[in-house]
């Protein structure tokens, strides 16, 4: 499955606490990276301070490069998921845009590649 930045995912954790305590619980990461120089896709989601996943790793400038991830997310907590992994549930992001003109984020505006993209007001008052 292949999966866009700014995606939710729902991920099922195998928590294991000794010989027979066994937990399976999910974990709502969100795609922050992508990597698809490998032979499989591999995915780096964002987990937030406040939970925790067994195999979470620090994201460093390191990984930040080979992910392509912005530097707001260096020292955060974050997770590599395959595609090939188990989700509970998967939440496209919403497609969205920013005016080139006013800087006005347009949710649901989709950017023409070598287009100037304007929003509505824009397009109708230049002057503005």
């Amino acid at each position: 499955m292949t999966y866009n930045i700014g995606d939710e995912l729902v991920v099922i954790v195998n928590d294991d606490f000794g010989y027979n305590q066994k937990i399976e619980r999910t974990l709502k990461v969100q795609v922050i990276g992508i990597d698809d120089d490998s032979t499989s896709m591999t995915f780096l989601c964002y987990v937030p301070s406040y939970l925790s996943h067994p195999m979470s790793v620090k994201i460093t400038d390191m990984i930040s490069r080979r992910f392509s991830v912005q530097k707001k997310f260096l020292g955060e907590q974050g997770v590599t998921i395959s595609a090939y992994e188990k989700i509970a549930r998967h939440v496209p992001c919403i497609k969205s845009e920013q005016c080139d003109h006013c800087h006005d984020f347009v949710s649901g505006g989709e950017r023409i590649p070598e287009v100037r993209f304007l929003c509505r007001a824009c397009k109708e008052n230049p002057w503005r």
